[in-house]
């Protein structure tokens, strides 16, 4: 596995970071920064992104194929099987970290996530899944009639708000609507994921779950669901939409790093 599709850096405790649909590792730059003099901090590409391949079978694809590739970047980073990591997920990147660590919940030492997009936790009747689903619906008619530019605008304007897709440059746009068929994966992946919310109860481990104030019902939903059963979790609301850990990064890692040093001076 080419070491283009992660980047690590640091010493000490093992950070895995897992990040947005449309976006990659570099997301995470800032944050890899100030937690690098303590922690051994390693972000991946998910499938589709950065450097990483596009899933090789699109009709099996799940959330499993991701933590498929998780683990053997782990393996090649040689991570011992019983070594502890905190894992810090975005979006798809946090509902990809739930599943990780219901997979692996003796590896987990912390789970620190910014608004999971875990659609599969949102039952009828509901606005957030109505609203989710009227959203899905719409990228698959623009997808069908060819009109990936449209796709495109339509998914980052609903996460980022009115407007945020024409205010990109050129160059940002095309390379935006270049990983439109992986976003149609990743919405597939998260409604037919098969693990509850009672699934997810049973999380012994520290958890931290930030909403932003600004972001959509259906985001905000499924973080209030979580808040509202997970034990051992810290909640924290900030000034900022979905795209905060992009967006208000400031405000946002403060918190991770934060959460991190309280999960170690716990321990």
């Amino acid at each position: 596995m080419s070491q283009e599709r992660y980047i690590q850096t640091g010493v000490g405790d093992v950070v895995l970071m897992l990040h947005s649909s449309m976006s990659s590792k570099s997301q995470w730059k800032g944050l890899m920064t100030q937690l690098s003099s303590t922690h051994r901090v390693i972000a991946i590409d998910l499938l589709g992104y950065g450097n990483a391949p596009f899933p090789s079978q699109r009709e099996s694809y799940s959330l499993k194929s991701e933590i498929a590739q998780i683990d053997r970047v782990l393996d090649e980073l040689d991570i011992a099987e019983e070594t502890t990591v905190h894992v810090i997920g975005h979006s798809f990147g946090g509902a990809t970290a739930l599943r990780w660590a219901y997979e692996h919940p003796l590896k987990v030492k912390s789970l620190h996530l910014f608004e999971p997009v875990a659609f599969h936790l949102l039952e009828a009747p509901c606005e957030g899944l109505s609203q989710i689903l009227g959203v899905i619906d719409g990228l698959y008619e623009d997808l069908k009639n060819g009109n990936k530019v449209r796709l495109c605008q339509a998914f980052i304007d609903y996460w980022s708000g009115q407007g945020a897709f024409d205010s990109f440059p050129p160059n940002v746009q095309q390379a935006m609507i270049a990983q439109v068929d992986k976003v149609i994966l990743d919405f597939e992946a998260l409604l037919k994921e098969p693990i509850s919310l009672s699934d997810y109860a049973s999380f012994s481990f520290p958890i931290t779950l930030i909403m932003g104030e600004h972001s959509p019902i259906s985001s905000q939903t499924i973080s209030h669901k979580l808040k509202d059963t997970l034990r051992h979790l810290t909640f924290h609301r900030v000034d900022c939409g979905h795209m905060g850990p992009i967006t208000h990064s400031d405000l946002v890692n403060e918190i991770w790093v934060k959460e991190i040093g309280k999960t170690i001076s716990e321990n």
